[in-house]
């Protein structure tokens, strides 16, 4: 048996832990927030989302009956980590949304997607989404259940292209009927003082009086402290999103196999 840390609480991670610890290792687990989850459990906000929240609830019980010692309110950190002196590390610390550059002029009235799901709702009335695809339109139903005026713009043609069909199809129709417009082609330049300008089709455009701008054009990989930690951890595992932004599915796969093989 061996003495596993693993960093981050979502998908990956909870898979890595209860894997690892069914196979006799000891097993600690490190969320830096103040409940498991990780993205899926912002996925499982939206109306209609419940299932990842019954998912998580599932793993955490999993968790508890396999001896794994999981701390919320944990944050990583170099010497956090040279503290335990673990034998292995399985690096689930996940992604962080990417910031374009104009967001230095947008001052206040920016925020992500992950922080409105996470419960911080925006003021005002008069919403923008800038990134339509699952996040950002799973985050227009969620603020239309919080009667806010949505606008969701994307850059390109596509709306939605890392859903399933079948579920694209019925979000699309509840943000129809919940009153949200969509703007395809419209590529934001800037965000200043209530106004975002997008050009759209060859010409500039502008909507006015915007209460709150809401980042959603994806994520990056969270992979810095791995790099830090290399000399003093002999083993260290990166999986999911933090080796590379895709679905949760890879992610459970990727922490079962490196549970597995720890």
């Amino acid at each position: 048996p061996k003495n596993i840390l693993v960093l981050g609480g979502g998908p990956g991670g909870l898979q890595a832990a209860l894997t690892a610890a069914q196979r006799g290792h000891r097993v600690s687990l490190w969320e830096k927030e103040g409940a498991l989850g990780g993205q899926l459990r912002l996925a499982g906000a939206s109306p209609g989302r419940e299932t990842f929240a019954e998912y998580i609830s599932f793993m955490g019980e999993k968790l508890h009956a396999a001896g794994v010692d999981a701390v919320l309110n944990r944050t990583a950190t170099y010497n956090s980590i040279a503290e335990v002196s673990p034998d292995s590390i399985i690096y689930a610390l996940g992604a962080l949304p990417i910031i374009p550059p104009f967001v230095k002029n947008g001052g206040h009235t920016i925020t992500t997607a992950w922080n409105v799901l996470r419960g911080d709702i925006p003021d005002g009335d008069n919403i923008v989404i800038i990134g339509g695809g699952a996040v950002g339109l799973e985050t227009a139903h969620f603020l239309t259940d919080k009667n806010k005026r949505v606008t969701v713009l994307e850059a390109t043609k596509y709306l939605g292209r890392d859903m399933g069909p079948i579920s694209l199809f019925y979000l699309r129709r509840m943000l129809l009927e919940g009153g949200v417009t969509i703007l395809r082609f419209a590529e934001v330049t800037s965000v200043i003082k209530g106004e975002v300008l997008f050009r759209r089709e060859d010409s500039d455009e502008t909507l006015a009086n915007v209460d709150t701008v809401i980042l959603a054009i994806g994520a990056r990989q969270n992979d810095t402290l791995a790099g830090e930690i290399k000399g003093i951890v002999p083993d260290i595992r990166v999986i999911g999103d933090a080796l590379k932004p895709r679905k949760a599915l890879e992610a459970i796969a990727e922490g079962f196999e490196a549970g597995r093989t720890v």
